[in-house]
């Protein structure tokens, strides 16, 4: 039997390296977490015998891929399987011992404050940009209020799986938004034994948490197992595990990973990433060579070429020496542009991360005539698949997003009431306490493991 434990992208190339091994007779377990939506099939192109999944969402996301496989492995041959978590470890301290560490942790001054607490790892995934900047709104409101976070305090690295943020520089940042002191807003970057790690739960008046999404959600059920208050986004394994009905949970929107999990910061509430801009064609008129060709490279924005500027709102681009040439609402107004007289010989198309100029982009191009029928133009344009993984949640793999409004919304009504408070910490206790403990835990593997005859 051979069991591997991992992330996707770590499990695939695991199980390839053992599919290459001639007369393979043992039994290939993966054991993964999957914390999207509408999961892709080529992540799991590869020969397995069972598959182990933490938690229930994991597992529907899994079956629900691969019903149309012909190479799908049989359904009772998937399971769900929890991670164990040490409860032993986790204790409810009481009022004074509370009091007694706020002091000590976070000084005379903010002792009798309002503590909010994050603890993740740092990465796009968490987006800790929508949680800080959550934070700074509500804290704008009641200025009594301070943010704790524990994770590393710089992972910038070009790498959407495992590259993360300068915490420090979005604090500064959205402090600065705000008008908020920075002091308010604690970060821990150092390890924490689980003694200091139950002690600083115990300090949170409330857990926060604005992940994209979870294969399980480690921090937030050690939280919970410390009687604090959770406020999640109700997307992929959080309703299973305190509750579809649990007052807590703040809604999201969902949009494709490709995009959601990079340092894109997205508006919501306006639908698009605020400052992005990308160029989407580079067209030249009355060229020699009549034609128009779709790339999948990226085009670079170039000073050198006039630009046609796609922007609902007419949001100008802040980069130097561009020059705007038009500005237009819409990628159809844009086209019947380029097809008059006024138009530059040479010239880009730059569009604006808008999600609705992005769908409507990507209509134009499976229906417009004018891409079919105008070829005295040379035109150079993004391959449909990459605005495609953009804006389409239909056929890619998405993550969930929560409202800045929203999110702030429940930690005011939070602070605002103590006995929804306690009300909150004791839902969450009950909902975890004795579920990831030890026995519990092995008696599930030995009930799987009989089931699959191993």
């Amino acid at each position: 039997i051979v069991l591997l434990l991992g992330d996707t992208e770590i499990i695939k190339h695991l199980c390839l390296t053992i599919n290459k091994i001639k007369n393979f007779k043992g039994k290939l377990i993966p054991y993964l977490p999957l914390d999207v939506n509408n999961a892709s099939p080529e992540w799991f192109h590869y020969k397995k015998d069972f598959l182990l999944t933490v938690s229930k969402h994991s597992k529907k996301q899994f079956l629900n891929m691969h019903k149309n496989d012909k190479e799908d492995i049989h359904t009772g041959n998937v399971e769900e399987f929890p991670h164990l978590i040490e409860e032993s470890r986790f204790s409810v301290l009481d009022n004074q011992e509370i009091y007694s560490l706020k002091k000590k942790l976070y000084g005379d001054k903010y002792k009798d404050y309002f503590v909010v607490g994050s603890v993740n790892c740092n990465c796009f995934r968490k987006k800790w940009d929508v949680l800080i900047d959550s934070f700074c709104f509500f804290a704008k409101k009641y200025p009594k209020s301070i943010l704790v976070l524990k994770t590393t305090g710089n992972n910038e690295k070009d790498d959407c799986v495992y590259g993360g943020y300068n915490i420090t520089n979005l604090i500064l940042k959205y402090c600065n938004n705000y008008n908020i002191d920075s002091r308010r807003l604690i970060l821990i970057d150092r390890h924490l034994s689980f003694s200091e790690l139950n002690n600083l739960y115990n300090t949170f008046d409330v857990f926060l948490t604005t992940t994209s999404g979870e294969g399980w959600g480690l921090t937030a059920i050690e939280a919970a197992l410390v009687k604090t208050p959770i406020i999640a986004p109700k997307c992929t394994t959080f309703p299973e595990i305190f509750g579809d009905d649990y007052g807590g949970l703040f809604p999201v929107k969902q949009f494709s990973i490709y995009i959601a999990r990079t340092n894109c910061y997205i508006d919501i509430e306006n639908n698009k990433v605020n400052g992005l801009f990308n160029t989407i064609c580079i067209g030249y008129k009355s060229y020699k060579k009549e034609n128009i060709e779709f790339t999948e490279e990226l085009l670079n924005l170039t000073t050198e070429y006039p630009t046609l500027l796609i922007s609902k709102n007419n949001v100008d681009i802040n980069i130097k020496d561009i020059d705007i040439f038009k500005i237009f609402s819409s990628y159809e107004e844009c086209l019947n542009f380029i097809d008059s007289e006024n138009c530059p010989h040479i010239f880009q198309v730059v569009i604006e991360i808008d999600f609705n100029i992005l769908n409507e982009c990507l209509y134009e191009i499976d229906n417009n005539i004018f891409f079919k029928t105008h070829h005295y133009h040379k035109i150079i344009h993004l391959e449909k698949k990459i605005v495609d993984n953009s804006c389409n949640i239909n056929n890619n793999p998405t993550c969930g997003i929560g409202s800045i409004r929203q999110i702030s919304n429940k930690l005011s009504d939070l602070y605002l009431n103590e006995d929804k408070r306690n009300k909150y910490g004791d839902q969450v206790y009950n909902k975890v306490k004795g579920r990831y403990i030890h026995d519990r835990i092995k008696k599930r593997f030995n009930e799987i493991m009989d089931k699959w005859d191993l």
